[in-house]
């Protein structure tokens, strides 16, 4: 038997109201009305408060583990999703952004039995860009919690549900991944770092459900940023390093390339491994030059070119202690940035250059050690 139906039929059993189980479990009665139907699998910990609600012993949360050993989704994935069911965040009471039920009810994303197909990948997108423009536009985690119900409720139940085919699947899993990645970043803006670390692990777990390698070694450079940020070096450097390495930089394009290796340089020197962050700034340049204007790059590293690469350049040479090259490379960065057209951003966000503009890919080769810069 589901877990689902099961509560269902205990709490009716006890004549115990669906608000009144939302009361004494603490979670949203919309949340458990989805479980109760089928639209959402629910978790051992929502199982586990509904048991002692209902005094059921342990018959719903061994229904959830069961559910979970025999479900779509891997324990990894699992984990993760529970972690951000879990925060703070998940727990209050909200109330879906009208654009949010225009969206699903005219793609008939949820609850309804047709397979999932291209549409509904699109509708996803669509809705991420939406928050990801207001992010761009407001900053500090502006509409974050809308953004996190409807990752937790919408999306995420649609993952369980029956696809056109295996890859309307992967994309899907792919658009939750880049909503969870944005949900991570409006925490880490808004300053909430163990809600930013939540997200972005679910994040790479259902990038790794997409089988999308340069999504997950984007999210990966994330958490390498967030980690170097607040201090946590090593774990910097783990994520950073994991996120160069294999099919993750092999699969990505030369801007997407670029941008994690300078954020790999980044942790590496706050590591004090100095040689080290130069060769990685190396590549990070030439990885860059390589872009051509026709090359097909992901819209989340619109932000990234020649500035943005010049300014971290800079920020790794000053914290090297090399404040001449420091100097050269800020000037090349603003001198980028005056050659380059502003525009409204496309749907994305930017975190190496909070809310900066596209960049040209043009190079002109900066002072890192090891190698001389190129005359203009």
């Amino acid at each position: 038997m589901e877990f689902g139906w099961r509560l269902k039929e205990l709490r009716a059993a006890r004549k115990v109201s669906l608000r009144a189980l939302a009361r004494r479990t603490s979670f949203d009665h919309t949340y458990l009305w989805r479980i109760e139907n089928g639209a959402h699998p629910g978790t051992v910990e929502v199982a586990q408060r509904c048991d002692e609600a209902l005094g059921s012993a342990t018959e719903l949360s061994d229904l959830a583990r069961a559910g979970e050993d025999a479900g779509a989704f891997g324990p990894n994935l699992l984990r993760s999703i529970r972690q951000v069911e879990g925060s703070d965040v998940e727990r209050r009471s909200f109330l879906m952004v009208a654009s949010s039920s225009v969206a699903v009810s005219a793609t008939g994303l949820i609850g309804g039995p047709r397979a999932i197909g291209a549409g509904d990948v699109a509708a996803v997108r669509d809705m991420t860009a939406l928050f990801s423009r207001a992010d761009q536009r407001h900053g500090g985690g502006h509409a974050r919690n809308a953004l996190t119900q409807y990752l937790m409720t919408d999306v995420l139940d649609s993952l369980t549900g029956r696809f056109r085919s295996d890859t309307d699947r992967r994309q899907l899993f792919s658009a939750a991944s880049e909503a969870a990645y944005l949900v991570g970043w409006m925490s880490f803006d808004d300053n909430q770092h163990e809600e930013a670390r939540r997200a972005f692990a679910l994040a790479v777990e259902l990038a790794k459900e997409a089988d999308d390698a340069a999504l997950v070694g984007h999210v990966l450079r994330a958490m390498a940023h967030q980690a170097n940020d607040i201090g946590y070096v090593s774990q910097a450097l783990r994520y950073s390093s994991a996120s160069v390495e294999g099919d993750s930089y092999r699969e990505a394009g030369p801007k997407e390339r670029a941008l994690m290796g300078v954020v790999h340089a980044r942790a590496l020197v706050s590591a004090n491994q100095h040689q080290a962050a130069s060769r990685a700034l190396l590549r990070a340049e030439d990885d860059l030059a390589s872009a051509n204007a026709g090359d097909t790059e992901p819209d989340r590293v619109f932000f990234f070119g020649e500035a943005a690469l010049a300014h971290e350049t800079a920020s790794a040479l000053r914290d090297m202690g090399d404040y001449d090259g420091a100097i050269r490379e800020f000037e090349r960065s603003v001198e980028a940035r005056r050659r380059t057209p502003s525009r409204e951003p496309t749907p994305s966000h930017s975190d190496i250059s909070p809310r900066s503009r596209p960049e040209t890919v043009t190079l002109k080769r900066p002072a890192i050690p090891g190698r001389k810069p190129s005359t203009p």
